[in-house]
């Protein structure tokens, strides 16, 4: 953020800002920071936050920050459907617009919020990092690299957050299908990574805050808690803290799911703390458990 005079508050657009977003400007403005948010319908938008109603896609509204400068924005992107066209349609297409916006006034830096879904692992490998991107059998997961790599090659300052997947809000669709009985198979052994919204939002903060104080930050970073687990591994002991005992074996997920075990090395390395660093305690607090000792 070396672009902001010292006396000057550091500036954060937050686009596409929804639950995510919503979570993170809260704290920025608790803070200090200058907040825009940026939806197409602000009105879903805590009454907080200064709110920008823009659809990204259309080049004339986004013609609304022609020349605006940001220490930061947060783009946290979400596909339109779940086939591949939804995801370009949520994550390529709006570079369309977005690019030459930011090549005219280049932002201090771009948080682009993509997914561990670029990791196309099938076997259980570990991935951290340093691993190489493989979607050649997930059209929707080639979608995310492929904005991945168009936004990089046209700023200079790009940091992507491969987050895995996220929880922590109620409801949870996962806990409803396990209050029902139904639970994944325990073979073959599927892995499951995640990161819970709090972790998430906090991550980003703990991001934002050194750039604040003009320390550099990295190009990229694998966003999942300490404990990739076995989905069977999760779900049993979930069914176990609901007192589910009738269960009921449902088809496993297909190979677009993936299957594979994340390494969160440099998010711990960055000096984050994980505020739940496994699903036991994540999930042990939407349950309102007593914590476990470490």
């Amino acid at each position: 953020m070396s672009a902001r005079p010292s006396e000057q508050k550091p500036t954060v657009c937050l686009l596409a800002c929804g639950d995510l977003g919503t979570a993170l400007g809260l704290r920025l403005i608790a803070g200090g920071y200058d907040v825009l948010a940026v939806r197409r319908d602000p009105t879903k938008l805590a009454a907080q936050l200064p709110a920008l109603a823009l659809d990204y896609r259309d080049p004339e509204q986004v013609g609304q920050l022609a020349g605006r400068y940001f220490d930061a924005v947060v783009w946290t992107p979400t596909p339109v459907r779940g086939e591949a066209q939804g995801y370009r349609m949520g994550y390529l297409d709006p570079l369309d617009q977005l690019l030459p916006l930011w090549t005219q006034t280049p932002p201090g830096r771009v948080l682009c919020v993509s997914s561990t879904r670029v990791y196309g692992e099938r076997d259980g490998a570990w991935v951290d990092d340093t691993s190489g991107t493989s979607v050649a059998d997930d059209p929707a997961g080639a979608v995310i690299v492929a904005a991945e790599q168009r936004l990089r090659d046209a700023l200079p300052a790009v940091t992507l957050l491969r987050l895995a997947g996220i929880y922590g809000r109620q409801p949870s669709r996962l806990l409803q299908r396990l209050a029902r009985g139904e639970i994944y198979p325990e073979h073959p052994t599927r892995y499951s990574n995640r990161i819970h919204r709090d972790d998430a939002v906090g991550f980003i903060h703990f991001l934002l805050e050194r750039m604040a104080r003009g320390e550099s930050i990295e190009s990229h970073y694998l966003v999942a808690d300490d404990d990739p687990a076995s989905r069977w591994e999760v779900e049993s002991w979930l069914c176990e803290q609901l007192g589910v005992t009738d269960l009921s074996v449902i088809k496993q997920a297909g190979p677009a799911g993936g299957n594979k075990r994340c390494r969160n090395t440099r998010l711990r390395a960055s000096g984050y703390a994980l505020q739940y660093p496994d699903y036991k305690a994540g999930y042990g607090a939407m349950l309102g458990l007593a914590p476990t000792a470490p």
